[in-house]
């Protein structure tokens, strides 16, 4: 028992193909998820209008004093984070967040930041709807790191985003994709020269979010009300195809950094969410084994395996091999001995407890032990203590007779032991 409560001393996040709950410090509540960035497996900030940030790979949250309430966040190294709020202001630190200073504010073409994008630590592009529907909407440029923003949008280009970054993104200083709704005009616009000028492209669905890779690959997911559709194009926005049997409520999509071939995305339901994968450039998508509490909002890759995931209520996530994926539906997969986050956590009175054991020697069953141990270690509950075949597992843990706090529960088979915590709250 001594060599649990060590191992419980030691308590820290997995390293396995699965995304691990890391949201130690930030408040949990009926909060939406406005954006996240994260520089790279130990570095990220998020906002839920308040900003959150760790530098122990989400181990430990603290929260930052900031003027007002962040739309779009963006993290440039350890201590330099720039936001947009909900007053068409932009903000920087270079201090870690402990002082802000201002750096755009112009209440004759803004008063509203949708979205901020660096493409290096000097130049960067910034929108914010316009006034009114008939307002031209802000295009910003930075060249300085953030320091003072110019407008740049020559052509009054007037539409409203009707979201927040999710219908803008550019892929570099000169070429940005803009899906406009809510304003006088809706369709797909397409810049070439910095957000100077703008081209329309199409009309290529309702509500929708808008990701590219580059400046020809890029996907829309669109619903009209009742449907959702994700739609591909390798033309730069010029044709779209329908990827057939996908038909999700997209919250974000995201590459893994480098390679078209593999896109992370994200679902938002009222009380929960789903992540799912494609290595094949989209044309097939497999769902994550992954219960989520609340739906996703934001999918940040810093590198080809380092994933951060926003869900609204105060979930984050963190996945350090983002170029796997295992799920239940995906028959090459070799489940190995893992140990996941239980849900609900917090819980009252009952949550569920999933692990994955693999095959031995080909096909052999293993023997494991799930049990769980109160603060001084002394065991309160046994859930497994046997055979169990390969593949993943589900344990429902009743704490009624129990008092609330925290508590540990363990996965063991021979020396593998893994302990993780959860919390019950009556």
């Amino acid at each position: 028992m001594n060599k649990l409560i060590l191992l419980i001393l030691c308590l820290s996040l997995t390293v396995d193909a699965q995304w691990e709950l890391c949201n130690n410090g930030i408040q949990l509540g009926e909060n939406n998820g406005w954006a996240m960035d994260a520089i790279d497996s130990s570095n990220a900030v998020v906002s839920y209008g308040q900003i959150y940030k760790t530098a122990d790979g989400g181990l430990n949250w603290f929260q930052l004093q900031h003027p007002s309430s962040a739309v779009d966040i963006v993290m440039i190294d350890p201590q330099t984070i720039i936001f947009g709020d909900d007053e068409g202001k932009i903000y920087k630190s270079t201090d870690g967040g402990s002082s802000w200073q201002l750096t755009f504010h112009d209440s004759t073409l803004t008063e509203f930041i949708n979205y901020i994008e660096f493409f290096d630590a000097t130049n960067a592009v910034a929108m914010g709807d316009g006034i009114s529907v008939w307002d031209p909407a802000a295009i910003l440029v930075s060249t300085d790191g953030g320091n003072s923003w110019l407008s740049k949008n020559e052509g009054s280009f007037s539409p409203y985003s009707g979201d927040i970054w999710r219908r803008l993104d550019f892929v570099n200083t000169n070429t940005g994709y803009f899906y406009a709704s809510g304003g006088i005009t809706s369709g797909l616009f397409k810049t070439t020269n910095g957000g100077i000028y703008w081209q329309y492209l199409s009309l290529i669905g309702g509500l929708g979010v808008l990701k590219f890779y580059d400046e020809n690959i890029g996907f829309f997911n669109s619903t009209d009300g009742s449907s959702f559709q994700m739609k591909k194009t390798t033309d730069g926005g010029a044709s779209w195809n329908i990827i057939p049997g996908f038909n999700q409520p997209v919250a974000d999509l995201e590459f893994l950094p480098g390679d078209q071939s593999k896109i992370w995305s994200g679902t938002w339901e009222a009380s929960s969410g789903r992540l799912f994968f494609s290595n094949d450039e989209g044309l097939t998508w497999n769902e994550e084994n992954l219960s989520l509490p609340a739906g996703v909002r934001d999918i940040e890759f810093t590198d080809y395996k380092t994933g951060w995931l926003l869900c609204d209520n105060g979930y984050v996530y963190r996945n350090l091999n983002g170029n796997v994926v295992i799920s239940v539906n995906d028959p090459v997969i070799k489940p190995e001995f893992n140990l996941f986050q239980n849900f609900p956590n917090p819980f009252n009175p009952v949550t569920k407890i999933r692990y994955s054991v693999p095959a031995l020697n080909g096909n052999e069953a293993a023997v494991v032990k799930l049990a769980v141990y109160d603060l001084t270690g002394r065991k309160v509950s046994v859930l497994v203590d046997g055979i169990q075949e390969p593949g993943f597992h589900e344990e429902e843990f009743d704490g009624s007779s129990l008092a609330s706090g925290i508590y540990f529960y363990s996965l063991q088979h021979g020396e593998f032991n893994m302990v993780k915590k959860l919390l019950l709250l009556k």
